[in-house]
């Protein structure tokens, strides 16, 4: 019991710190830039750093470019998670990583709006045809896509039914949905695969969501290896 108790309070004390960071960054740091600036880029370097401490050590968490067997670069993921093959992966693929050892892409959301939602399912949807339509004899990668918000004007209910409409009205193709959507400190939107397409499950996770969305997205992770 005391084991469990110390890994929830090890993701809750993550958490924290993540929304203190995102949530509360000055508006120079936001995505989208006052009108006539450039945007400024956002720093995931806390996320990312985070990801690769809690996660497996044969999986590596980095921003980088996607470039399937057809020569396509998909830059549509804010970063990925990649099968550490080589231990200069840095140096190795400073530009770009090949689809082949992508684990799976994350894309991030400031504050979740009816506008960058349907923008942040569109990222996803683009990174998940990375190899698609590679003209090659083996079956097309699945690479899962997950979606890290830090706010909501949605509750977790009403975001599940949204992502199902946007799905809905862009007529998009099952195979192309998100995987699992965090809202930090809020809650998740899970695929339900035994469903079949277009059906989610929302759960409302509170402090326990960062913790819920990694014990998920590893199943995803571990049988990408």
């Amino acid at each position: 019991i005391q084991r469990g108790k110390m890994f929830s309070r090890y993701f809750e004390d993550a958490q924290k710190q993540l929304l203190k960071v995102y949530v509360k960054a000055p508006k120079k740091d936001a995505l989208e830039a006052p009108k006539g600036k450039k945007s400024v880029k956002k720093d995931f370097g806390p996320l990312i750093s985070f990801m690769n401490s809690a996660s497996s050590p044969e999986i590596e968490f980095v921003q980088r470019k996607i470039i399937d067997q057809s020569g396509y670069v998909s830059e549509s993921s804010d970063f990925a998670a990649c099968r550490k093959i080589y231990t200069g992966m840095d140096e190795i693929f400073n530009e770009s990583v090949p689809a082949e050892i992508v684990s799976g892409t994350f894309h991030t959301i400031d504050e979740v709006n009816r506008k960058q939602l349907h923008d942040c399912l569109v990222r996803a949807a683009l990174s998940k045809k990375t190899d698609y339509f590679a003209e090659s004899e083996s079956e097309p990668l699945f690479i899962p896509a997950f979606i890290i918000a830090f706010k909501s004007t949605y509750t977790i209910r009403e975001l599940k039914m949204a992502i199902m409409e946007i799905y809905d009205q862009d007529s998009v193709d099952p195979i192309f949905e998100v995987d699992i959507m965090m809202v930090l400190g809020q809650g998740l939107i899970i695929r339900n695969w035994r469903e079949g397409a277009r059906n989610y499950i929302a759960l409302e996770t509170g402090a326990d969501t960062l913790k819920w969305f990694f014990l998920l997205m590893n199943e995803y992770l571990e049988n990408k290896g």
